[in-house]
């Protein structure tokens, strides 16, 4: 059923007529723009990465889902959607297996997976039989080649790529290390070497390019992350955090950095020992809207480090007490409850929590805040009432769990300011 559905997608191809082959591009979305793209990129990247459940029945893949080792992938073409499944009833290597496409059949295929207004038609025309649809396949020339020998091509042609051919390889490049399998392999043929100098280019859109690829295959893969750090690329990524001229490129070389150092407890002592929280604080010094998109990243990565650490370390707090003592040192105290001025309110939600996790850390720091808080707290109980109201169950839920937590960080901060007194 899947070859006859790509075989349909490949001779409405061969109708619209062939351009340029190019067989190893596998996406790109023309319905939406860059700006967009990149805007919906960067709203993900504070999340930390959740694990796709497969099971041996087909299901979709929801967006920011990371795909776990050993499950069959495919694109559903009727739906535009990407289905993965448990690969116990597949063939050996069915997993890997997918078919090269034109130029102008990626166009189309991406368009069918990103864009609900464009799909292919539901059945053959009848004039397709089988004899015919052979001939064309025979004259396309098309082979099944898995992922690792995509993205081999894709570094081979990388190696002797222009900057500007450079950027539709990454792209290539990075949608496909978003499965665990594919990322392994691309550490594993070197991929390292090939891209990483390239974070060092005159070119803005190649540096961030290359951080994006490289967060990608760190999302939730202990084995790259591990790869990474002997690399020694964390140095690397706190100097462009701090220094890089462009806010896109710090972007995502602070994902990059996140995805490196979460759950891997190796990598966060390297962010201590090279200065990582300096890095970080020295974010805060910066007044533009991406500063401020920058700095709530860096404010929802101490707080997963700390809860991290926390679950982590049982009765052994070294780690948490040197995380803490270094929040105080260099001055993040003071510096989260600023973030509280934001009109947003998934803003406001992420730095309350990480107030939370600091409130006995930084406790008279966050007491100069209090009268803040008790307006938000005000503010949250009008929104439970009006949602109640007028809107769904799930909007009044939202912000009674916010008013729930703002209420811990209140109690927390109004309880040991009456144990002072």
């Amino acid at each position: 059923m899947r070859l006859l559905c790509l075989a349909a997608a490949l001779l409405v191809l061969l109708e619209r007529g062939q351009s340029q082959q190019h067989d190893l591009t596998v996406a790109a979305n023309e319905g939406v723009s860059a700006e967009q793209e990149r805007e919906q990129a960067e709203d993900e990247e504070d999340e930390p990465a959740r694990q796709f459940k497969a099971t041996r029945e087909w299901q979709e893949v929801q967006p920011g889902e990371v795909l776990p080792r050993g499950v069959h992938v495919r694109l559903n073409l009727e739906t535009g959607r990407r289905e993965a499944k448990r690969l116990d009833d597949e063939e050996p290597g069915e997993s890997q297996k997918r078919t090269d496409v034109s130029n102008e059949g990626r166009l189309l295929l991406e368009e069918a997976k990103d864009d609900s207004s464009t799909s292919l038609p539901e059945k053959p025309r009848a004039a397709w039989r089988a004899e015919e649809f052979k001939k064309k396949m025979s004259s396309l020339k098309l082979k099944a080649k898995s992922d690792s020998e995509i993205v081999r091509g894709l570094l081979d042609h990388y190696r002797n790529a222009t900057a500007a051919g450079k950027e539709p390889l990454l792209r290539d490049l990075e949608f496909l290390v978003h499965q665990y399998d594919t990322a392994v392999d691309f550490i594993r043929m070197d991929g390292l070497l090939v891209i990483v100098p390239d974070l060092n280019s005159t070119s803005e859109t190649l540096r961030e390019l290359v951080a994006f690829t490289l967060g990608s295959a760190l999302q939730g893969n202990p084995q790259v992350q591990s790869s990474v750090l002997e690399f020694g690329l964390l140095p690397q990524l706190l100097r462009l955090v701090a220094m890089d001229p462009s806010s896109r490129v710090r972007s995502r070389c602070l994902f990059a950095l996140s995805c490196l150092v979460r759950h891997l407890p190796a990598a966060q002592e390297a962010l201590m020992h090279h200065g990582g929280l300096t890095v970080l604080a020295g974010l805060f010094a910066m007044g533009s809207s991406s500063s401020a998109k920058l700095q709530l990243k860096a404010v929802t990565l101490i707080h997963d480090l700390l809860v991290e650490q926390r679950l982590r370390q049982g009765d052994d707090h070294a780690q948490v007490n040197k995380l803490q003592e270094g929040i105080q040192l260099y001055g993040l105290c003071s510096l989260v409850p600023e973030l509280l001025q934001s009109p947003d309110v998934d803003a406001q939600e992420k730095v309350v929590q990480a107030m939370l996790s600091l409130a006995e850390t930084c406790r008279k720091e966050f007491q100069v805040h209090l009268p803040r808080l008790r307006s938000l707290l005000n503010a949250y109980q009008r929104e439970v009432h009006s949602e109640s109201q007028l809107k769904t169950l799930e909007q009044t839920d939202y912000f009674e769990g916010l008013l729930h937590s703002l209420s811990q960080l209140l109690d927390s901060l109004e309880r040991k300011q009456k144990d002072e007194l």
